[in-house]
């Protein structure tokens, strides 16, 4: 028996069904105000998650489910608790906890110092591949052993003069940030967060420590023109880390830049 044309274009197929629904503004942007409900203070993490759940949602609405059952489910998958409300259409309450995203957090936390290590280690074997490289970690070291040696006897100025030369990476750093401010003062960014502390931590926990502690408090454990030589190559080691970094510190700058003004509507 053959069935009416009509009447089976009008019955659902499969893709018919399946057909991919896209989430409005506003169901995005509630999406986005439960996530700083929940604390997620870091806008790169905050729009990562929002991107997975809305993904999420997506597909679940796709497949017959409301957009307010697609987001518990899709709360749910991080790890997060629900307590039961019986005065929502829901049952459920999405804002009792958020605990899942804090994790995601955490992990992001850690996968970005992995991450920076691999993009300097990257950088690295690029700067030491050209000559400029080597002379650049010259300078630095003999520049450190002249300041550490002579520090009594040199002017003011001159020690100004030498100071800024040497903090001349970390300064790079400030203009970069100077630069991009509009985000990084407003929003805080877990990923430069990293970047900037992956950078500067050698100096407060390796060097300082030797130059304010282990030579005062242990004179006779090293001659003083060992010491020298000590410091002076951590520090040019620290110099040239810190100039290496900063490449991976602009190029991350410049991409969440932009990826910034994917986020400043909601």
């Amino acid at each position: 028996m053959n069935s009416n044309p009509e009447e089976k274009n009008m019955t659902p197929t499969p893709q018919n069904i399946n057909s991919t629904i896209t989430l409005t503004p506003e169901q995005v942007k509630s999406i986005d105000a439960l996530l700083r409900h929940h604390d997620i203070k870091y806008w790169d993490v905050r729009l990562e998650l929002l991107d997975h759940i809305v993904t999420k949602v997506e597909d679940l609405m796709t497949d017959g489910q409301s957009f307010d059952t697609a987001l518990l489910e899709a709360h749910r998958s991080f790890g997060n608790g629900t307590k039961r409300v019986w005065n929502t259409h829901t049952g459920q309450s999405l804002y009792v906890d958020g605990s899942g995203y804090q994790k995601y957090m955490k992990r992001r936390n850690r996968r970005i110092q992995r991450e920076f290590f691999r993009r300097w280690w990257q950088s690295c074997q690029a700067f030491y591949g050209r000559w400029s490289g080597w002379l650049i970690t010259l300078f630095y070291g003999l520049l450190a052993y002249y300041l550490s040696a002579n520090k009594e006897n040199l002017t003011a100025p001159l020690k100004i003069i030498v100071f800024l030369m040497f903090m001349l990476p970390v300064g790079m750093s400030v203009f970069y940030g100077i630069k991009h401010r509009r985000f990084m003062v407003k929003k805080k960014s877990i990923y430069l967060d990293q970047f900037l502390f992956s950078m500067l931590a050698p100096f407060f926990i390796i060097i300082n420590p030797i130059i304010t502690v282990v030579s005062p408090l242990f004179p006779d454990l090293l001659s003083k023109q060992q010491y020298l030589w000590i410091i002076s190559i951590l520090l040019a080691l620290w110099a040239v880390y810190v100039i290496i970094g900063n490449n991976v510190y602009k190029d991350a700058l410049k991409r969440y830049s932009d990826l910034y003004q994917k986020t400043v509507n909601l």
